[in-house]
């Protein structure tokens, strides 16, 4: 099992700066910001009411619909038209130049929200041509730990220790999961029966069927390996009814029990094989 983790970075208002210098005529490259929306219990937004707003200081603003997941733990996308600066006019209304001072803001059902931590590299914002992935959260987080305070009230409810006590890198729960890794999967850091699992139900020369439990939002894929060190993406297909279909990853829409089976091949079944579920 792997959680796949981001460099936290806590952001105590949110304006950020697209500071870079640019060489050439107008316009520049877009600069991608995207990632995922989630709510301060760890659950991404999914919904044509809620909107992304990149909008700069001097008013120009691009605009993001959160309707869909658009792959892999992305559910909003938003192209920054850059502007390189040359000219003394913008090349259109709503560009971007460097160093234009904007704000993240989120929009649900008219009223915006200022996201309380931004999760990301943003070691390349503001490069034209180029894309920051950034995650967005939601709600208060008081003691600033990267963890909102609602779900740490959670685990508070269960052993009584105060949220400022309760730490992203902790396993209050003792199940081998950090609270940050259950955050971000949408388990419980509270039961140690919760958790990101993977069971290998039967395995054949033909396939390795496993049964994983999937949560709202997240995405799912399988990796193997024959030595624990060098790991491959495996597809899998998922049979529902009469239908069967073939993923290289699968993004969850409810909670349910999935039955899956990955393929092998002749190679695969004379060597030790290890797998792991990936959820982003």
């Amino acid at each position: 099992m792997n959680i796949i983790q981001k460099k936290i970075i806590t952001i105590f208002a949110a304006v950020c700066l697209l500071s870079f210098d640019v060489i050439g005529y107008p316009p520049a490259p877009h600069h991608v910001i995207e990632g995922v929306v989630r709510n301060e219990q760890g659950r991404p937004l999914l919904g044509d009411n809620i909107k992304v707003v990149v909008k700069a200081i001097d008013g120009g603003q691009i605009i993001s619909r959160v309707n869909e997941v658009y792959r892999p733990g992305i559910n909003y996308s938003v192209q920054v038209p850059m502007d390189s600066g040359i000219s003394k006019n913008l090349f259109e209304t709503l560009s971007f130049r460097h160093k234009t001072a904007f704000q993240l803001l989120v929009y649900i059902d008219g009223r915006h929200y200022l996201p309380i931590e931004m999760i990301g590299n943003t070691s390349k914002m503001g490069l034209p041509g180029e894309t920051t992935f950034l995650d967005l959260t939601l709600g208060e987080d008081s003691d600033r730990d990267g963890l909102p305070d609602a779900w740490e009230m959670g685990i508070s409810s269960f052993n009584g220790k105060n949220i400022s006590t309760i730490g992203p890198n902790d396993d209050s729960d003792g199940d081998g999961l950090s609270n940050l890794e259950e955050y971000i999967s949408g388990s419980y850091a509270f039961d140690k029966q919760d958790g990101v699992v993977i069971h290998m139900k039967e395995v054949s020369f033909e396939k390795a069927n496993f049964e994983i439990l999937v949560i709202p939002g997240r995405t799912y894929s399988v990796q193997m390996s024959t030595d624990f060190k060098d790991w491959k993406q495996a597809d899998f297909k998922l049979t529902r009814g009469n239908t069967e279909e073939s993923f290289s990853h699968f993004i969850a829409g409810k909670v349910e029990n999935l039955s899956i089976d990955v393929p092998l091949s002749g190679s695969d079944t004379d060597k030790k094989l290890f797998f792991k579920l990936k959820v982003q």
